[in-house]
């Protein structure tokens, strides 16, 4: 689903609330689809900067992965990025076409495999790092601490009923 799709539906869902629902049950389920149409504004806007340094979020999971990590294999980036060992094989061969890392060998046991990031995939996560930074910065500029601060309990909150 595209993003643009997921907010219009949201914006459908909270119109629909408006007619449907009273009280204190409308103003909660029109405040989880606020958040789900932020977030969704937020991973439009991360992946167009993503995409300006030829990234995906999954790619640049890789290389961040790839970098905090020394030598990771293939196994070891999945469970770290959350996400199967199939498509990470995936964003290995497209982050291996833009020359951002490499496949090595072990000389003992030629079946397993650590990915290394080259001086082209250390240069992109240097150069992207503080501009990602700056702007996940930005979009709570002007939130004070306090409200930070239940903003992040309800989210905890909205998290845990979610299990």
């Amino acid at each position: 689903m595209t993003n643009s799709l997921i907010v219009k539906k949201q914006e459908l869902l909270l119109e629909w609330i408006a007619d449907g629902f009273s009280g204190a049950r409308r103003s909660r389920m029109s405040q989880v689809l606020a958040v789900l149409s932020v977030a969704g504004a937020i991973d439009a806007s991360c992946a167009r900067r993503l995409a300006d340094f030829g990234l995906s979020e999954g790619r640049f999971a890789v290389l961040l992965a790839t970098e905090i990590e020394s030598a990771p294999t293939p196994a070891t980036i999945a469970e770290r990025i959350g996400v199967t060992r199939a498509t990470v094989t995936g964003l290995l061969d497209g982050l291996e076409k833009l020359g951002y890392l490499v496949r090595t060998h072990s000389s003992t046991d030629r079946r397993s495999v650590s990915i290394v990031l080259t001086e082209a995939g250390g240069l992109a996560i240097h150069d992207l790092t503080p501009v990602y930074a700056d702007w996940i910065d930005s979009l709570a500029r002007g939130i004070s601490e306090a409200d930070l601060n239940t903003f992040h309990r309800v989210l905890s909150q909205i998290s845990r009923n979610l299990s």
